[in-house]
């Protein structure tokens, strides 16, 4: 075994066995991906009555679910670290997306305050896709990718609906338009938490009025919704530096117009989507 294999075999075993001693998580930040979650939890773990998990995205509900609640609980921090009061989250954006994740956040803690982002879904796809083409694993062009993604997903998405949530790569890289229905996912959440336990906001809120939308989770979260975040510590949201053809739009504004009415009606809020 390598030195690296074994430094990482000793600290997991360490972990685990300090598990009791660390603080059980009060929130997640479910979604959506490419939605501002990372400029969300670097906002959220400023405050000092938040005292978040050891990094952003455990995944425990998803890709390390089969390793129990003693690997989840070592990402976060010991119960002296953390001031009366004060509690704990974590945010991982693949949570929304999975179907068989509600459940098994609330067979964890039926209690759980759980945070959704969401961004215009035209926006979010086409982020989704020149991510995927940094990482490397998109090679198509934006309209061909459109087109293979029902495809190239269908096994991934079956196996989520079966419960087999593993965190697919299919799922992760191609999901462009599907993670963009946003009501469908909510709605598993609704099904087994009660509504009051969900906040939703958008990106835009979060980018352009900051502190307002800061405010509102605060309080949302049960700490002090006064205290200020310095924007300027905070990354922004990804932007699409390529500029793309008209269709691409129009095809995605056609995709989502259905869906986002039926979210706006179901949310009893306007977010403005269609209007462009």
């Amino acid at each position: 075994m390598s030195s690296r294999k074994l430094f990482k075999s000793m600290r997991s075993r360490y972990y685990r066995s300090t598990a009791a001693l660390r603080v059980r998580p009060d929130f997640v930040v479910i979604g959506a991906m490419k939605c501002g979650t990372s400029t969300l939890f670097e906002r959220l773990r400023q405050h000092p009555q938040i005292v978040p998990s050891h990094r952003k995205e455990v995944h425990y509900f998803d890709r390390h679910y089969a390793a129990g609640e003693r690997w989840y609980r070592a990402h976060f921090p010991y119960t002296w670290n953390v001031p009366q009061g004060a509690i704990s989250g974590e945010a991982s954006p693949f949570y929304l997306l999975c179907p068989p994740i509600a459940e098994r956040i609330h067979a964890f803690n039926p209690n759980m305050r759980l945070i959704a982002l969401l961004r215009d879904p035209v926006e979010r796809a086409i982020s989704h896709y020149f991510h995927a083409r940094r990482s490397g694993k998109e090679t198509l062009p934006i309209m061909d990718a459109l087109d293979a993604e029902e495809e190239r997903t269908a096994a991934a998405w079956e196996r989520a609906l079966q419960g087999e949530c593993s965190y697919d790569r299919e799922l992760i890289w191609f999901s462009y338009q599907r993670r963009g229905l946003y009501l469908e996912q909510l709605q598993r959440y609704w099904q087994v938490f009660n509504r009051s336990q969900l906040h939703i906001d958008s990106s835009d809120r979060l980018f352009s009025d900051p502190a307002a939308c800061l405010a509102d989770i605060f309080d949302f979260l049960g700490v002090d919704a006064g205290f200020h975040v310095p924007v300027e510590k905070s990354r922004g949201i990804a932007t699409n530096k390529e500029t793309l053809p008209a269709a691409v739009y129009q095809r995605l504004r056609d995709y989502f117009r259905e869906p986002n009415t039926r979210l706006f009606a179901a949310l009893d809020r306007d977010l403005g989507w269609n209007n462009t």
